[in-house]
């Protein structure tokens, strides 16, 4: 089964929420589904490094808690994915 988990936080930020989502793809992978991810851009991820399945979409700081981002961009590209 193809199941898309949109987020606006992923690993290597580190929150509950971004442990859970890191964990919940890997399973659903050991049992044979494909789980994309779809999340804002991170400016501590490092870019050379091509992760599977992982969309990140353009995105800014959020006023009240920068340290969390919100997408501008992408829904078009996440409909094509999907």
């Amino acid at each position: 089964m193809n199941i898309g988990i949109f987020t606006d936080t992923y690993y290597p930020q580190v929150s509950g929420v971004a442990t859970s989502i890191k964990t919940l793809r890997e399973q659903l992978e050991k049992q044979g589904h494909t789980a994309y991810i779809f999340t804002t851009t991170d400016p501590n991820v490092d870019k050379s490094i091509y992760e599977r399945n992982i969309f990140r979409f353009s995105s800014i700081p959020f006023i009240s808690f920068t340290d969390r981002r919100i997408a501008v961009r992408g829904l078009f590209h996440a409909y094509q994915v999907a």
